[in-house]
Parts: C-alpha cells; sequence; structure tokens
C-alpha cells in the first residue's frame, strides 16, 4: 500500500488544476473511494487497479513531462545503475539484469498514422526513437532487453518482423500473451515480471505507456511512465 500512496500522491501534486478546484477534489474524492474499497485486499494487483481506475483522467492523458524527458531520465538511471547487496552476489551467466519494454506506444508508436487516418485497430507502427536510444544504451551496458507485450502469441511472427524492420532486435525475450489467457494487463504482466524475478533476474528498469503495464507484482528497480493521449488499458 505504501507504493500506491506515493503513487496517488505523485499523480494528485503533477495536476494542472488548482489545489481547492473542484475538479481535483473530486477526482481525491473518487481516489479515496477505491482504496478503502481495497483496503481488505492483500493481492497488490488487485488494490492497483482500482486506484489506476480512479486516476484513470490523470494516468491516461495528462503526464507532466514530455518522452525525451522521462527517456532522458531512465537512459541516465541506466548509465548509472550499480547492483548493490544481495543482487550483486547473483551469478551464473543464467542469472541477467533485465531491462523491461513495452512495445505498442513505447517501442512503436501509431501516432504518425492517426495523424493521417481516424483511430481504429488497423494501423502502421513506427519506432518511438527515444525508447530506442534507451534500447540501444541498454544494450551497451550489458543489460538484456526483454519485451513485455499484452498482445498475444498467435501474433508472435508479425510482432517479430515488424520489430525488427524499425531497428529493434537481439531480446532476450519476447513475451506474449497465451492465447488462452485473458486476464488484465496488470495481473498478466505482474505474473511475468515475477517469474523473471524468481528465476534470479535483476529487473533494472521497466517502460510503458500504460501504468498497468509497470505496476503490480516485481516492479523491479525503478519504472518509468510514457504518456499516452490516446486510450488506456487496464
Amino acid at each position: 500500500m505504501a507504493k500506491l500512496a506515493l503513487l496517488v500522491a505523485f499523480l494528485a501534486s503533477s495536476s494542472s488544476y488548482g489545489a481547492s478546484s473542484p475538479e481535483l477534489r473530486g477526482l481525491w474524492t473518487r481516489a479515496e473511494r477505491a482504496v478503502e474499497a481495497a483496503a481488505e485486499s492483500f493481492v497488490e494487483e488487485d488494490v492497483a487497479a482500482p486506484v489506476i481506475h480512479a486516476l484513470r483522467p490523470r494516468v491516461g492523458s495528462a503526464d507532466p513531462d514530455p518522452p525525451g524527458a522521462i527517456v532522458d531520465e531512465a537512459i541516465a538511471y541506466t548509465e548509472g545503475f550499480k547492483l548493490s547487496g544481495n543482487d550483486a552476489n547473483k551469478k551464473g551467466k543464467e542469472k541477467k539484469r533485465l531491462w523491461l519494454f513495452d512495445i505498442d506506444e513505447t517501442l512503436l508508436s501509431s501516432l504518425p498514422y492517426y495523424a493521417t487516418h481516424s483511430y481504429g485497430e488497423s494501423r502502421r507502427r513506427c519506432q518511438r526513437p527515444e525508447t530506442q536510444r534507451l534500447y540501444d544504451v541498454a544494450e551497451f551496458k550489458g543489460i538484456e532487453r526483454v519485451l513485455l507485450s499484452n498482445r498475444k502469441e498467435d501474433l508472435r511472427n508479425v510482432i517479430e518482423a515488424n520489430l525488427r524492420l524499425r531497428g529493434f532486435s537481439d531480446w532476450f525475450k519476447l513475451l506474449l500473451k497465451p492465447i488462452d489467457c485473458n486476464g488484465t494487463a496488470i495481473v498478466y504482466k505482474s505474473g511475468e515480471r515475477k517469474k523473471l524475478q524468481d528465476a534470479g533476474h535483476v529487473i533494472v528498469g521497466s517502460i510503458g505507456d500504460q501504468w498497468s503495464n509497470l505496476v503490480g507484482l516485481a516492479e523491479g528497480k525503478r519504472i518509468f511512465k510514457l504518456p499516452n493521449p490516446l486510450y488506456y488499458v487496464r
């Protein structure tokens, strides 16, 4: 609950509304109700999801920093990252340092397509140059890249081809949802991160355009949230 309390405080402090505005008071009321309703649950993703939904007007469209500034911070963090404590004692080639990347609207973007077409399912994606810089820096620092997407396994060939076409390759793992998995993104991605952590890997950082890409179980050392003005995924 401490992480969620910090999340609520951060998002509220970054609001463009005045502290006494009706909009902000209404936002806090919804957030408080969501937290109270989830207070008896000890499953982290079950607690996080209603808070994220209550804060949807903030997390879905009005991030305080532009993508380039967020990625610059992530790069500076990555370049200065050093293992410490128990993590530094993990040895063996099977134990790796990992950077986790979402794909849609994180590594690849649909915005150029939407600039000339209406919003919809059929779209072409191009790389996001700012996150491509982070992807390359992670490789330079010897950190393996894991791509964790909410898309399903039957699209693997198309996704891999599109990623390589846009300049992304040499990932450690590309994790996609099983075809029969109908769980939410926050539950699915939490589970996949926990598997990586339980295998002894260290999650150095994680970046995505949705809070459901980032919060829940096994969040890793740092998370970086990119803005997405188009849609929200729970």
